[in-house]
């Protein structure tokens, strides 16, 4: 038996995608942008500050989403890692080998430090 749950309209989250290199932003957003019950907003205009958010997703489940899409986009591009962060220092990273248990243990520790940035670095990011 199939159990359907209401997603609670207070369990949405927000997180923001920051490409270490902006030239990649375009890629991402095409990438990210179908993925089912989230949604995309882009930032208009370009940032050079790799601070600077490219887009943002808000939805139910929205940081295990993002990062499973964007581990799907690294192991599509080479060179690249995933660097989750929270506002309370919480960090951890993502490399693009990870497997779909260390994945799942990734998006749980992220969630349990409400974690709200996700970063695709190349592979030699700090």
């Amino acid at each position: 038996m199939t159990e359907t749950r209401e997603q609670d309209p207070g369990s949405a989250q927000v997180v923001c995608v920051i490409c270490e290199d902006a030239k990649e932003a375009d890629d991402v957003r095409e990438w990210l942008a179908g993925l089912p019950g989230q949604t995309l907003v882009p930032i208009r205009g370009r940032s050079f500050d790799a601070g600077t958010a490219n887009l943002i997703m808000t939805g139910a489940n929205v940081l295990s989403a993002v990062i499973g899409g964007l581990l799907a986009y690294i192991n599509a591009k080479q060179g690249r890692t995933i660097h989750i962060k929270g506002a309370s220092g919480f960090e951890v990273t993502v490399p693009s080998n990870t497997s779909h248990e260390e994945l799942d243990r990734f998006v749980k520790l992220a969630s349990d430090c409400q974690a709200n940035r996700v970063i695709l670095a190349s592979t030699g990011h700090e």
